[in-house]
């Protein structure tokens, strides 16, 4: 028995949000630029 039904709708909606985590992330990995805005955007708002 599979308790775990999930729809295709759904299965995609989770895909493309863990997708765009991952970008992002990579993106600001990636790009020290975006990064120290990141940091300045926190110490800022701290």
């Amino acid at each position: 028995m599979r308790q775990m039904s999930i729809t295709p709708g759904l299965r995609r909606a989770v895909i493309t949000a863990v997708a765009l985590v991952l970008a992002a992330a990579v993106a600001l990995l990636a790009n020290p630029a975006a990064q120290a805005l990141v940091h300045a955007g926190i110490q800022g708002s701290g």
